[in-house]
């Protein structure tokens, strides 16, 4: 059991990660880190051999996608293998409507360049799909 959460929790995880280090633009917060670490050139050159393959996925795998693993690997931390599972299926609830809250926050406050991030009706469909997909797992 500690093998499969910890796939259900890491391999969502750096899966969305890949695809903002490959895909996403650089001019992004996130991009920061990777100048602190000093690992921008490496980066940059996972990014000229990923964009050979960047028509291969549709726009809602680069931009929707990995929010919607970040909460299908949050909601295996709370719902895999716990003693207290109705707690943390609302716990877990109360999380996805946060998210569905935050962007709804960016829909009003934010935009393209800013902090707050772009409204984007993908995102709440990747956050459902994720949030219905970890309870079905959890529960099987």
């Amino acid at each position: 059991m500690k093998k499969i959460k910890f796939l259900l929790v890491f391999l969502p995880l750096l899966t969305g990660a890949l695809i903002y280090l490959l895909y996403r633009s650089k001019n992004l917060y996130y991009y920061n880190f990777i100048h602190f670490l000093d690992i921008n050139g490496f980066v940059l050159l996972a990014r000229e051999t990923a964009t050979l393959y960047r028509k291969l996925f549709p726009t809602w795998a680069i931009y929707s996608l990995p929010d919607g693993l970040w909460l299908f690997s949050a909601g295996a931390v709370f719902l895999i293998a716990r003693k207290r599972f109705f707690l943390h299926v609302i716990w877990f609830f109360f999380i996805y409507l946060f998210v569905i809250l935050g962007e709804f926050v960016q829909k009003f406050f934010g935009g393209h360049g800013t902090p707050v991030g772009t409204f984007d009706k993908s995102d709440i469909v990747a956050f459902t799909y994720a949030y219905i997909s970890i309870n079905i797992v959890a529960i099987i």
